[in-house]
């Protein structure tokens, strides 16, 4: 129930990063998505995407660097993309 996108080139603006989405829960609700600097030792900056019920997720780094996830909600009756830029994502950090 999550998904990972690994930008371990420095694709986006030149740093290594893993970027995770899932539920924080409880259960499958609150879906976030932290971001990774140290390989996934730690994760920092997380961010709310939804505070909804949310099941599985895909990522992708669109061709202008944002960060687009596509993810189902309302009891696996709707996929939603939600897209996002690393400004947003690493605001706090």
């Amino acid at each position: 129930l999550c998904d990972l996108a690994v930008d371990s080139r420095g694709r986006i603006e030149g740093t290594n990063r893993i970027i995770w989405t899932g539920p924080k829960g409880p259960g499958r609700n609150h879906l976030v998505v932290p971001v990774s600097y140290d390989e996934g030792k730690t994760f920092v900056g997380e961010r709310t995407i939804s505070e909804e019920p949310a099941a599985y997720s895909d990522m992708t780094i669109t061709k202008d660097g944002h960060v687009g996830v596509l993810w189902e909600r309302g009891g696996y009756k709707f996929l939603t993309f939600t897209r996002f830029s690393l400004g947003w994502l690493e605001a706090d950090n």
